[in-house]
């Protein structure tokens, strides 16, 4: 059976792997955050371990990434996350076994780089099963899979934390993520997808396969799409992380008010991936991104110099459709702008570089306000970090262009 998009397969692949996002990064990762709090009651860590473990974790990703790009071709898309997805629901049920700290940040680690692993095979996936003027709109939905994931965690895990306790909540999302798993891979493989890419009668020599990739990656739009990716986690990631302290130490949020805000961000993320890769299917990936980065300008500008009656609503609303948006069209740029055997590469590497940007985004956000006593230049600094995106993608290729792939 030929690797042809069909309405049948785009449905599968749509359905199932946005399913498995979300499982991967709003019930899996997002989950650890909501029960914490119970989980440190019966084990036992201080806030030191926390630290430690979500370090561990995110070097966990960081790993995954890299390694998730070259395996890709290798060992094809559609199997890298079906693989990847039984580990993860392998390992959220486990984690409702452990009674030691290490084992707990042993299953952290593995979550992270199974969710890694999930996301970076999508471009290839996408590229053999969605049709191309329906790309964006696809990443755009898979972006936006942590947000449906965390809207779920607000709404349904706390009563269930209540009636079945912290174990049995892990336990019961690990199930239910393999039993989604089984019945994906089933149907996948009933429509001739759980297999690698075909492949044409005449095959190029590994050699030149390689020599392209090499001089891809010497190339400096390459390299400047690497630093795009590098940027956007020093811009995104200080501004959540940051949030919820800066709402109530600095502008004097009651728990309720931040939770209010909190809603609104999970809402608009939810969306937001799907509303603006739709718009990047009408004007183009590129020029989405900069309509993304604006509202992330906004958000920022809004939070640092404005923070008074209910902008910090509308700058939580612009920064949710924002970061639900920009995770979907990086890669839906690659799949539009390189060939999947080199795409898959290439958004692996920049997995990689998004991991180290969070990681000195939230450092330096850190120390920031030990420097300046508060949180507010922080803001500023998401907004600077913005409008350094906006001019990264006034300077990369145009996607509009027909069969450029010149990345």
């Amino acid at each position: 059976m030929s690797d042809q998009p069909t309405a049948a397969r785009s449905l599968a692949v749509i359905f199932f792997f946005t399913c498995y996002l979300a499982a991967a990064y709003g019930l899996g990762l997002y989950l650890f955050a909501v029960l914490l709090p119970d989980m440190r009651a019966e084990l036992g860590f201080d806030y030191g371990a926390v630290g430690l473990m979500s370090g561990l974790a995110q070097a966990g990703y960081l790993v995954a990434a890299l390694i998730a790009g070259p395996l890709t071709p290798r060992l094809g898309g559609i199997r890298l996350v079906f693989l990847s997805i039984l580990v993860s629901g392998i390992a959220l049920a486990a984690i409702a076994g452990v009674h030691a700290v290490w084992l707990l940040g042993l299953g952290l680690v593995v979550l992270a780089a199974a969710a890694a692993a999930i996301w970076v095979p999508m471009v290839e996936v996408v590229s053999r099963f969605i049709p191309e003027n329906r790309r964006a709109m696809v990443f755009g939905i898979f972006s936006s899979a942590g947000g449906y994931g965390a809207l779920v965690n607000g709404l349904v895990v706390p009563p269930l934390l209540l009636t079945i306790g912290w174990r049995q909540v892990w336990l019961d999302l690990g199930l239910i993520t393999l039993l989604l798993t089984a019945i994906g891979y089933l149907v996948m493989r009933r429509l001739g997808m759980a297999r690698r890419a075909g492949t044409t009668a005449v095959r190029a020599p590994s050699i030149f396969k390689r020599a392209a990739l090499a001089a891809l990656l010497r190339s400096k739009r390459v390299r400047l799409f690497w630093l795009f990716n590098f940027c956007i986690s020093i811009g995104y990631l200080p501004f959540q992380t940051y949030l919820a302290a800066y709402l109530r130490n600095e502008l004097g949020y009651s728990v309720i008010a931040t939770g209010h805000l909190w809603t609104v961000f999970g809402a608009t993320a939810a969306a937001g991936g799907a509303v603006l890769g739709l718009l990047a299917d009408r004007i183009g990936i590129r020029r989405t991104m900069m309509v993304s980065l604006a509202l992330l300008f906004s958000a920022g500008a809004i939070m640092a110099f404005v923070p008074m009656s209910l902008l910090p609503f509308i700058a939580a609303g612009c920064f949710g459709v924002s970061y639900g948006s920009i995770y979907g069209l990086t890669p839906a740029y690659v799949a539009k702008m390189l060939p999947p055997e080199h795409g898959s590469t290439i958004f692996g590497f920049s997995n990689v570089m998004v991991g180290i940007g969070g990681i000195l985004g939230n450092l330096l956000g850190g120390y920031s306000q030990d420097l300046t006593g508060g949180l507010r230049a922080i803001y500023i600094g998401v907004a600077v970090a913005a409008a350094v995106l906006i001019s990264l993608a006034w300077r990369m290729d145009d996607d509009r262009v027909a069969g450029d792939r010149r990345l």
